[in-house]
């Protein structure tokens, strides 16, 4: 889950992380689980026409944890 990826690259200065809309929480949830392990947590939307999946529709997160 994502506490634990972010327990075990602790000692990464500055973490970059793809998360989609579609995932298990929502991005508010995302960045308050972030500040429980990083002081700073940015987030920059960008829409994303997937290949995979029915509706190919959506929105990626790149998530920079410092």
């Amino acid at each position: 889950n994502f506490r634990s990826l972010l327990s075990v690259i602790s000692y990464i200065p500055v973490a970059i992380i793809s998360y989609n809309n579609s995932s298990w929480a929502d991005i508010d949830k995302i960045k308050k689980i972030g500040l429980d392990y990083r002081k700073n947590i940015k987030i920059k939307e960008v829409k994303h026409d997937y290949k995979y999946r029915k509706s190919s529709k959506g929105i990626e997160y790149i998530i920079i944890a410092e």
